[in-house]
């Protein structure tokens, strides 16, 4: 039985992809809200649910304030 990617699901598995390849790197910034609200059309909401995600799974890390940053490689989920 398969289950619909929702679209937070979608935007964190493509960020991961683009970290994996290099085109992220560690302790670079990802794109803003903003801007993945823009890339991706959907709401804030959205992009937040991802980036939470994405920094659950270890990938990205976040400064209050600032924004979300590409963790070390270390810190990565393995696979």
């Amino acid at each position: 039985m398969s289950r619909t990617v929702r679209p937070y699901e979608r935007i964190a598995a493509d960020i991961a992809q683009r970290i994996r390849a290099g085109e992220l790197r560690p302790d670079f910034p990802i794109p803003s809200e903003t801007t993945l609200m823009q890339q991706y059309d959907v709401a804030k909401g959205t992009v937040r649910r991802a980036v939470a995600l994405l920094r659950g799974q270890g990938w990205v890390f976040t400064v209050e304030k600032r924004g979300s940053y590409v963790s070390q490689s270390e810190d990565w989920p393995e696979g």
